[in-house]
């Protein structure tokens, strides 16, 4: 029962990838993104957050990195730091939007140094970072549109 529902669904991708995708994409670029470009940018984004947040200062640990062992004062790095809570991405026409809650004492100036990082992490053209109140901070993520270039003509223009 299930072999011809996975052979279907199989001849479904296979369809998309080689003929609808192309046809969609030249004709309706913003179905495109909605129907192909979103998901797989959304579950990009979803599956790096926390590695990239890491790897970026972007989260931090509630456990004070200072302690007294006896008398003894150690200093040393968080073990576990924890990254900012993220929506799930909502589309919008040229790319998606995350909204960030930040951690209490985090502000939103590593999340602009780190734009240009998220943007290449989540393959977008450009992140762009806002900050509408206290301990939210919105990222809108710009998709690369791929633009083809026309038809070259023999000669120079104008000949």
């Amino acid at each position: 029962m299930q072999g011809p529902i996975v052979f279907a669904l199989v001849l479904g991708v296979l369809a998309w990838r080689f003929r609808l995708g192309r046809i969609v994409r030249e004709r309706r670029p913003a179905w495109h993104w909605y129907l192909t470009g979103y998901p797989v940018a959304a579950l990009r984004v979803l599956a790096s957050w926390g590695k990239v947040a890491q790897l970026n200062d972007l989260s931090v640990t509630h456990k004070p990195t200072r302690a007294m062992l006896g008398g003894l004062a150690v200093k040393g790095e968080a073990l576990r730091p924890i990254a900012p809570r993220i929506s799930f991405p909502r589309p919008m026409p040229n790319g998606l939007a995350v909204v960030v809650r930040l951690h209490p004492g985090q502000t939103p100036v590593p999340f602009l140094v780190a734009a240009e990082a998220l943007a290449h992490a989540w393959r977008m053209f450009a992140v762009r970072v806002t900050s509408p109140e206290r301990g939210v901070v919105h990222l809108v993520a710009t998709a690369g549109l791929r633009r083809r270039a026309g038809p070259r003509s023999a000669g120079p223009p104008g000949r």
